[in-house]
């Protein structure tokens, strides 16, 4: 909760000074928005326990944004999503039954229009964004312990932003990213590539989902320039 309180205060505190600094689109600055972020579920399960070419996770995200300069923007954001991990039956005999893994946390976001673009001002057009979350996570199973923790996790984004009517606008973006819980590269007994967590505990089987959702995700949005 304090988290919270100190981001949005520092967001705040840069809307007000940005207040001089742009006159914003026809004079409005703050938006609205809500976003979905789907990332692969091809080697690990997804919310509904399923996996494959087919399969995505879904990451919701409201939030608020502030146009700070020409070509700048910065927002703060709330984030939830639910997943399902799996774990190994050479560790854990009842790994094929999935936990179900809650995640919800904090964004602050730094959004930056391309300056070579002449149709590129915020807040539309093609821009490349810089994100950090604060995540707190828990699961919950029949088998296993429950269980609980918090990361960090960072993403890099390039998308475009399309403005209707002046006040509505539709978002496309790709992200690249990770998390603080750390990143393990090893070969299996299968000779499969596994990215993520060295596979000692539960807790980092969850981690490495976790890791997993913010490695790569591609995200609609909509959004209202409100005032």
């Amino acid at each position: 909760m304090r988290s919270k309180i100190v981001l949005f205060v520092v967001l705040g505190f840069f809307c007000l000074h940005a207040n001089a600094q742009s006159k914003g689109h026809l004079g409005k600055r703050a938006l609205f928005n809500l976003d979905c972020t789907f990332s692969p579920s091809y080697f690990a399960p997804n919310f509904d326990g399923n996996s494959g070419f087919l399969y995505f996770n879904c990451r919701f995200e409201p939030g608020f944004e502030y146009i700070v300069g020409k070509k700048r923007t910065i927002s703060a954001s709330y984030v939830y999503s639910k997943t399902q991990f799996n774990t190994t039956t050479d560790l854990f005999p009842h790994s094929i039954l999935y936990p179900d893994l809650f995640i919800q946390g904090v964004g602050i976001h730094y959004k930056k229009y391309f300056d070579n673009f002449s149709t590129s001002y915020a807040p539309y057009g093609t821009y490349i964004m810089l994100s950090a979350y604060k995540l707190f996570y828990n699961y919950t199973s029949d088998i296993y312990n429950n269980g609980n923790g918090g990361t960090y996790a960072f993403q890099l984004e390039l998308g475009y932003n399309y403005l209707l009517f002046d006040i509505l606008r539709l978002t496309w973006s790709v992200a690249i990213g990770g998390t603080t819980s750390g990143c393990f590269i090893e070969m299996d007994e299968y000779e499969t590539l596994e990215l993520g967590l060295s596979p000692s505990s539960i807790d980092n089987f969850a981690k490495n989902r976790i890791f997993g959702t913010y490695f790569f995700g591609t995200k609609l949005g909509i959004g209202i320039l409100a005032f």
